[in-house]
């Protein structure tokens, strides 16, 4: 007896349910990395201030920007006579006022 053949539409079906299994997982998976590479270059754009100094310099590119010292920034300055801040000592009406910001 010939070995016995399954019908050939059984087997084009099984075929092409297969390649769609296996192209089903393939996107699956490069999406998944996709996903992944996007997660990791966010935390890396975001990491230590990079966002902001890219902000900074887009706004430094402009035609009219505002002026500003970044935060963190030192200024240095030697004054040429003392400060005067007066000799008025606080009311006991701003001591009250500050502690209860302070909460």
């Amino acid at each position: 007896m010939p070995p016995r053949r399954t019908p050939p539409i059984k087997n084009k079906r099984d075929k092409k349910t297969q390649a769609k299994k296996l192209a089903s997982s393939k996107v699956s998976e490069a999406r998944q990395e996709i996903s992944r590479n996007w997660e990791t270059a966010k935390q890396q754009v975001k990491a230590s201030g990079k966002v902001h100094r890219l902000e900074r310099y887009a706004v430094a590119q402009l035609p009219y920007h505002p002026q500003y010292l970044d935060a963190g920034m030192r200024y240095n300055a030697e004054l040429k006579q003392p400060l005067d801040f007066g000799n008025q000592s606080p009311s006991p009406e701003a001591g009250r006022i500050l502690l209860e910001r302070k909460r």
